[in-house]
């Protein structure tokens, strides 16, 4: 009898539209041989366009959620994104604990959606950085996020080094910083850590915006950790696999790009 490899549990919000969230981050695992569970933080009700709805999942649902995967399956990574308030932040903790889990965690800071709804109240920013970010082997802001975690102000490459290193002082063992416009028709990532730095230049592609990067990047990520990658190399398997998606996107009639996962 097999075990099952590649254990990667997600917590995240739903994504109704299957775009992005808990849905992006399934198919992603899946595509990359990992094994996925979930413990769904918040419902939406959305597409490309906008977010209609939002309601908040209890934090104790979102307790027994993880708790379930540890019992039965186990858990090899976690990938936490979207988070909504501070008592999800406070039950994540207490179950990461209680269970002593030593894995690596990847956390991508969902602070608002592609549309500008906030997506995390304001006061849970700070349990998220205090509580969450010392755990963490990576985090994944985009510079929108990095500038909002760091207080710095993103306009050069010296500034998203700066920033980055504001925010490994909260804990984590690595920042990767995505998606700065580093000169016209190019975006780059900055990925730093204690043992150096990487900076990946690459064309933007030549659509109105991907629906879903930064979840299908961190999960992606969390899969390369659970094979047992390094930093540098888990951020390059991620990277490949993410632009591979962009390649083969659909439309929706919102005119964004959804990522093809597989």
């Amino acid at each position: 009898m097999k075990s099952i490899k590649y254990r990667v549990l997600v917590i995240a919000g739903s994504d109704s539209g299957g775009g992005a969230g808990i849905q992006a981050d399934i198919k992603t695992i899946n595509a990359l041989g990992g094994y996925p569970m979930t413990a769904i933080t918040s419902l939406t009700a959305q597409n490309t366009r906008k977010i209609y709805q939002m309601t908040a999942v209890p934090h104790q649902m979102v307790s027994d959620q993880m708790i379930s995967a540890f019992e039965d399956v186990g858990v090899d990574v976690i990938k936490i994104g979207m988070l909504g308030n501070r008592q999800n932040i406070s039950a994540i903790v207490k179950v990461l604990k209680k269970k002593k889990f030593s894995g690596k965690i990847v956390i991508d800071p969902i602070l608002k959606s592609t549309t500008g709804v906030r997506l995390i109240s304001k006061d849970a920013i700070g349990s998220l950085k205090k509580k969450l970010f010392p755990l963490a082997s990576m985090v994944t802001p985009n510079v929108f996020e990095a500038e909002t975690l760091s207080g710095v102000a993103i306009s050069d490459p010296q500034s998203i080094k700066k920033a980055a290193h504001k925010i490994l002082d909260l804990g984590p063992e690595s920042v990767l910083i995505t998606g700065y416009a580093a000169r016209k028709g190019y975006l780059s990532d900055t990925l730093i850590g204690k043992n150096g730095e990487k900076v990946t230049e690459y064309k933007k592609v030549r659509f109105s915006g991907a629906h879903g990067t930064g979840c299908t990047l961190s999960s992606a990520i969390a899969v390369g950790f659970a094979k047992g990658m390094t930093i540098p190399r888990a951020y390059k398997s991620g990277f490949t696999f993410v632009q591979s998606s962009i390649k083969k996107a659909h439309f929706s009639k919102g005119k964004r790009a959804y990522l093809i996962q597989r």
